[in-house]
């Protein structure tokens, strides 16, 4: 037992040795360690000191940078208000525009079917006139046989009216003469009935040996008697 102590004792002091080599080790390993942390952080003081400043210098910029956003958000509202008051305006002019479209198909289509209507209405006309002109040309051709005839007329007529003037020439040669006979027997008349009003007054009065009658009797005048009237010659009838 105290063989094992010793030998234990032994052991333990030979371990004490080497633990204690490995701390010196453990620690010279820390201490390094330790300076290069110190390295580290001086380097990370030196490198957040020049951040801070680069900060201060980013801040700066970053606030400029910031109220130029600002001031360019502010612009960019402003712009996208007219744009919505734009696009606004833009969609009241399309649907106006689309309105106006609907309209001008409805007019084209009313446009196509009077169209329609109105070739119809024409190829009626056509058909119109082309019986139209038929009449024409036909009533020109009328108007052609009824010219030749009125000249056939007029030429028939002048020859008429020729012959007739010929014929009252005549005709007033002739009541010429016959006037001038009736004057002559009309003044033989007057002169018979003058003759017998003369005989009768003999009579009444008993003159030249002629006996008056029994009684006296009214004896009516002989009449004279109505002759033609004559005006430059020519026989005018008495009305």
């Amino acid at each position: 037992t105290a063989d094992i102590q010793l030998l234990t004792a032994g052991l333990d002091h030979e371990n004490f040795g080497f633990k204690f080599s490995q701390l010196e080790r453990q620690h010279a390993e820390v201490v390094a360690n330790l300076q290069r942390t110190m390295d580290t952080l001086t380097k990370t003081d030196h490198t957040l000191a020049r951040l801070g400043d680069e900060f201060v210098g980013n801040k700066l910029t970053v606030q400029s940078i910031l109220q130029d956003l600002g001031v360019k958000t502010a612009d960019n509202m402003n712009s996208i208000s007219e744009l919505a008051k734009a696009q606004q305006r833009h969609g009241d002019v399309l649907k106006d525009t689309v309105w106006r479209t609907d309209k001008a198909a409805r007019d084209h289509k009313r446009l196509y079917e009077q169209q329609a209507v109105a070739e119809q209405e024409i190829a009626g006309i056509q058909g119109v006139n082309k019986t139209t002109a038929e009449k024409l040309d036909s009533h020109a051709q009328e108007h052609s046989r009824t010219r030749s005839d009125l000249a056939s007329l007029n030429k028939e007529a002048d020859l008429g009216l020729t012959q007739l003037r010929g014929d009252l020439g005549a005709a007033s040669a002739t009541l010429s003469k016959l006037s001038n006979r009736f004057e002559s027997c009309n003044q033989n008349i007057q002169g018979v009935g003058k003759g017998l009003q003369d005989v009768h007054l003999h009579t009444l009065n008993g003159e030249h040996n002629m006996l008056s009658p029994k009684s006296a009797r009214t004896i009516t005048p002989l009449r004279k008697p109505r002759g033609p009237a004559t005006n430059g010659g020519s026989l005018q009838p008495h009305v």
